[in-house]
């Protein structure tokens, strides 16, 4: 029996095969692919796609943005690490390092997806308008923020502790060079304000407004709001799913946010605590502190370059590190140094700006050429060996600072002295200055001081004499040294008086009598910490944790803790909060990932605190399932926005119309009186707070916040704690609050957009008049950063608008915000 042949069965039907295996093959490459590119989908692991861009024929999906979040991130280190480094050299100054470390900060700031990918299509734009970064503009670039400090083995040094190479940190810095070549370029014309602008500025800092206002939750318009469908539902989920809900900002987010249960133990200062203090004591306190406390700012806030003076600064002087997370033994990988470029030396990094440097023809020295040379030598070409760039430096600095603190200080000395009042007697009785000439021997020291002949103008008998001694006759006549010795300058004038400050002494001795109690606190409480650190690295079961209610009785504290673990805003809302200081650090716990039981002392305004985390939730995405009811609620919400306009619109009509108060109004109407109208206090819209803040805002360049709404009766400070029903005022309360005249009524919605504002204005100061006035004399700078920041901003909004339409650039979805 023959057996069976499948090669026999193929031959009969091979035609029909073949035709088969044709369709199929034109089905895989050529149907299927414009099947899929019709219906949006990618083959990036089932990544949806973000935006298109048809001009340079670019499909970004969330595996593009993940590289540009890397980019960014691996940035970001680099230049914290660079900063480390540099804050390590021999003899560093802060103004060194000064620009490294804004950059570093600036890189710190987190830019959201849709931002990464604009700043890609500038880029884009700009390789396409022929802007070009070479690797020579990048080496410059390095120099310029490290002041030329910056070596070869120094940026070895610091690729090596974050584990890259060089040419992947060139190629990030070529793409932030190249945007910022171009938006630098676009954004020029951003440096002309129109007058109208700037008297908007000038009254956003100057003006201060009353008002009625009345507050209607936005969530009141939403029950005739209809539901939607369950995609409609999903789709909002899906688009908000990643980001977290912050109740100050109109954007929704459905992400679950950290959440911390809280515990600490609060020592005030009481009235007696106060009492106690003694005056010895006090004086003894200002004695000792008056050069570092009490002096009073005479160094000038800028440079002569205009770059803040780091003298000033909240860092002081010395070469430590002050940003946050820098650590020089970051990372850990072994970086290529093959491909790092040679650093040309510079003279004299260390050179005050401003300060003329006098030649030095002497001293030449052999890395002349490399100081000269206009590019970036190759590591095989490198005939000098690496030293850092601080040790070619260290005569010049020494010679300069020789100079600039002495000479500037004499010549500005004798400018003053040396009035130019008394040339004019000489130029009254010429006739006098002959009997000089009749001794030419006497002539040069005549003319190395001729001063010395003028108070002699009046006697003439007494002018061979003086000619003699000339030097006698203006020690006579101005006795400016004799003047300074008999008036010794009065050094008090330096330091501000103790009557000025000695409240805010007898608070600090308060507060450090109170550190004794919270200390003894802190000990147990570090103990626990150190048992409890033990036994989670090993086998062992935790120890329980103590009761801070003994520990509170014992040394006489106030305990405070949350029953559950809360959000941060949720947090906002203990007393721990309205304490500034405190304040501050409450963020930054949020902000980092907290160390349970780790005690942590904090000095407060008005107390001390020891706190600690117990228990911590971290930040994750829900199923849509579990929160589908309030992903309703928030849809609705927003899809009730209008009408709440709609609303407030009929509202300012009918006060138009009767010209009544807001609260005679709401009273009058059956469908809005029981909503709460109060009276506000005088608020500004921008303001920078204290003086020292004030001061430390205009060093850095930081734009005022904006200002408080108090409502009548709340103190300075407590107004998101204190007030009733004004919660998030934000900018559009303020812009409409500043256009309306008094009696005029206008609305505006919150921060948070959950709520719409009826503003009624009763009362502007000062005067017009007054406001004018002030306005002409006023400098620019002293109000600018009211609204330059947002002028800017808006026009570089429209700017990126432009290059979108150009590119035929189109969002398909938000970027996705996952940490």
């Amino acid at each position: 029996m023959a057996s069976y042949n499948p090669f026999a069965k193929f031959r009969e039907n091979q035609k029909t095969y073949l035709a088969i295996v044709g369709v199929m093959a034109m089905v895989s490459f050529i149907i299927l692919p414009i099947v899929l590119q019709l219906l949006d989908v990618t083959q990036t692991s089932g990544q949806g796609r973000i935006a298109t861009c048809r001009r340079f024929n670019t499909k970004i999906d969330d595996v593009m943005l993940d590289n540009l979040r890397r980019g960014r991130e691996a940035l970001s280190i680099f230049y914290r690490q660079l900063y480390a480094r540099m804050s390590q050299l021999p003899n560093i100054q802060q103004t060194d390092i000064f620009i490294t470390y804004q950059i570093a900060a600036q890189f710190e700031n987190r830019l959201s997806g849709e931002q990464l990918i604009q700043n890609w299509l500038v880029c884009r734009y700009a390789e396409e308008q022929g802007i070009v970064v070479s690797g020579d503009m990048v080496v410059n670039y390095l120099r310029e923020i490290t002041r030329s400090r910056i070596t070869k083995s120094l940026l070895s040094d610091v690729l090596h502790d974050i584990g890259l190479e060089y040419k992947q940190i060139e190629s990030l810095i070529k793409e932030e060079l190249l945007r910022n070549n171009i938006v630098n370029s676009e954004m020029a014309v951003a440096e002309v304000y129109p007058p109208t602008l700037r008297w908007d500025w000038f009254q956003r800092m100057n003006r201060q407004v009353t008002a009625e206002v009345a507050a209607i939750p936005v969530s009141a318009f939403a029950s005739p709001v209809a539901d939607p469908s369950n995609s409609t539902l999903e789709k909002f989920f899906e688009d908000n799913k990643y980001a977290v809900y912050n109740p100050e900002s109109p954007n929704s987010g459905f992400s679950s946010p950290l959440r911390l249960n809280i515990q600490y133990l609060v020592s005030k200062v009481e009235q007696k605590t106060l009492d106690s203090i003694t005056q010895e004591e006090i004086e003894k306190y200002y004695n000792d502190n008056k050069e570092t406390l009490y002096r009073k700012q005479l160094r000038p806030l800028t440079l002569p370059n205009g770059q803040p003076n780091p003298a000033n600064s909240l860092f002081g002087t010395g070469g430590g590190t002050f940003l946050p997370g820098s650590n020089p033994s970051f990372g850990g990988g072994a970086a290529s140094r093959g491909n790092i470029p040679t650093f040309p030396l510079l003279p004299q990094p260390n050179v005050p700006q401003g300060v003329s440097e006098q030649p030095k023809e002497e001293t030449p020295t052999t890395e002349t050429p490399d100081a000269a040379a206009p590019s970036v030598q190759p590591l095989e070409q490198q005939n000098v060996d690496e030293k850092p760039v601080e040790e070619n430096v260290d005569e010049k600095p020494k010679e300069s600072s020789s100079l600039k603190s002495d000479s500037v200080y004499r010549q500005v000395a004798f400018q003053a002295e040396e009035k130019p009042a008394d040339v004019k007697p000489a130029e009254e009785k010429p006739a006098d200055v002959k009997p000089a000439e009749e001794k030419p021997a006497d002539v040069k020291p005549a003319e190395e001081k001729p001063a010395d002949v003028k108070p002699a103008e009046d006697k003439p008998a007494d002018v061979k004499p003086a000619e003699d001694k000339p030097v006698d006759v203006k020690l006579a006549d101005d006795k400016p040294a004799d003047a300074i010795d008999d008036k010794p300058i009065d050094l008090s004038i330096l330091y501000s008086p103790l009557s000025e400050v000695e409240a805010s002494i007898r608070q600090t001795l308060a507060i450090k009598k109170n550190q004794d109690r919270v200390e003894g606190a802190r000990v147990r409480m570090q103990a626990y910490f150190q048992e409890y650190n033990k036994a989670l690295g090993s086998n062992k079961d935790l120890p329980a944790a103590p009761n801070l209610t003994e520990y509170a009785n014992e040394f006489g504290l106030e305990l405070i803790e949350t029953t559950s673990p809360v959000t941060l805003h949720e947090a906002l809302t203990l007393p721990f909060a309205r304490d500034r200081s405190a304040l501050n650090v409450l963020f930054q716990i949020y902000d980092t990932s907290p160390v349970p039981f780790m005690p942590e002392v904090i000095q407060g305004e008005n107390a001390v605190y020891v706190l600690w985390i117990t228990k911590e939730e971290k930040q994750f995405v829900p199923k849509f399932a579990d929160v589908r009811d309030t992903v309703l609620a928030r849809w609705k919400e927003v899809e009730a926005r209008p009408a709440a306009k709609k609303a407030a619109e009929k509202i300012v009509e009918q006060a138009k119309t009767s010209k009544q108060s807001l609260a005679d109004l709401f009273k009058s109407q059956s469908e809005i009186k029981d909503y709460k109208v109060v009276e506000t206090e005088a608020f500004a819209w921008k303001t920078y707070g204290n003086a020292t803040e004030t001061m430390e805002a205009q060093m850095y360049g930081v734009p005022p916040r904006i200002g408080e709404v108090r409502e009548k009766g709340v103190a300075e400070g407590t107004a998101l704690f204190d007030n009733t029903a004004i919660k998030m005022a934000g900018t559009d309360f303020m812009r409409a609050a500043y256009s309306l005249q008094i009696g005029e009524t206008g609305y505006a919605l919150d921060q948070s957009e959950t709520v719409v504002y009826l503003i009624r204005c009763i009362g502007s100061t000062p005067s017009d008049d007054v406001l004018l006035e002030k306005f002409h004399n006023a400098r620019l700078s002293d109000y600018a950063q009211a609204g330059m920041s947002e002028y800017r901003y808006s026009i570089y909004q429209s700017w990126l608008k432009q290059i979108e339409s150009e590119c035929d650039f189109k969002w398909i979805r938000k970027p996705n915000e996952q940490e």
